[in-house]
């Protein structure tokens, strides 16, 4: 845990330096941290971190992918895979 504590506060002291968007320049700054096996750990840690505080799950019709959010969709966004428009369900149905 403290490898991936290491590596959030590289990828936010990346931010304080100027770099506020997730782009492409952003990425290759972060992958400068010389521990991948922590930076690995990352996404499953927000996914989880997501899952926890989730109230709504943004539901693709198409392909059934759920995307974990605290806020409705109220149909503004597209599934990242399919590109159907996302309905929103709440957590307690989602399960």
């Amino acid at each position: 845990m403290e490898r991936l504590c290491r590596f959030v506060l590289f990828h936010e002291y990346l931010h304080a330096l100027g770099w506020r968007a997730h782009d492409r320049t952003f990425r290759t700054l972060e992958a400068t941290w010389p521990d991948t096996q922590a930076s690995l750990r990352g996404p499953d840690f927000t996914r989880r971190m997501r899952e926890g505080k989730a109230t709504w799950y943004w539901r693709c019709p198409s392909c059934e992918h759920d995307y974990p959010r605290q806020r409705k969709a109220g149909g503004r966004y597209l599934c990242r895979t399919c590109r159907h428009v996302l309905q929103d369900v709440p957590a307690e149905d989602a399960q």
